[in-house]
């Protein structure tokens, strides 16, 4: 099972969150949000993705194991019920506004750091799926013994409605700030709310320096 941490950095801030097992946290970030919060403001104007047509689009290009896991489970969901309505999402990326992410990505301590704010509005989910990191490790000609993670960051308060799950454990009353990390695990977001709900990605390669290492 995963520690539950408090970090010290300037950066962060040391505040509780409800222990988990599942999910490692790592601390509360006292970076400027005030340019991401006016992207998230705007979220309308950035990439609208379709989950299950994002993933549909790339195993037709991309004929790997994982692309080959990543396409039988799009099958499965939708089988399930899930469908291109249902799994919408925004996106804003980090080439886009460099000056908005560099912070964070820096914070992160991750090697070739990228970023990017996911929006989800009323009604949407991402279906529980594990990360393979496909195109961060073509894009970078990542070798096999070579490890990624990701780092997610809540982007506001937690409000009834939305839903951030880890295997068997469901979170909540989450704060701005709060950074969290769940290894290879399997996860799903979701919005049942009545207003939108926005995370930050951080995706590199992990070394001592990054965060769930070095605390």
């Amino acid at each position: 099972n995963m520690l539950f941490i408090l970090t010290t950095g300037k950066s962060m801030k040391g505040k509780s969150m409800k222990k988990y097992n599942s999910v490692k946290h790592l601390g509360r970030i006292a970076l400027d949000f005030s340019k991401v919060d006016e992207l998230i403001k705007n979220y309308k104007k950035t990439h609208i993705h379709h989950y299950l047509l994002k993933k549909e689009k790339h195993t037709l290009v991309d004929k790997s194991d994982a692309s080959k896991e990543i396409d039988a489970r799009i099958k499965a969901y939708r089988s399930q019920g899930y469908n291109n309505y249902n799994t919408r999402f925004n996106q804003v990326f980090d080439q886009e506004h460099p000056d908005v992410f560099a912070p964070f990505a820096k914070e992160s301590g991750l090697e070739k750091a990228v970023c990017g704010i996911i929006t989800q509005a009323p009604g949407n989910v991402l279906p529980m799926h594990r990360d393979t990191f496909i195109n961060f490790k073509t894009k970078n000609r990542i070798l096999a013994d070579v490890e990624v993670v990701r780092y997610m960051i809540f982007l506001e308060d937690w409000v009834p409605g939305h839903m951030f799950t880890v295997e068997n454990e469901s979170m909540d009353n989450w704060k701005k700030g709060d950074i969290i990390y769940w290894g290879d695990a399997f996860h799903l977001g979701a919005n049942a709310s009545s207003v939108t709900k926005s995370t930050m990605n951080i995706t590199g390669i992990a070394n001592p320096d990054c965060l769930h290492l070095r605390l």
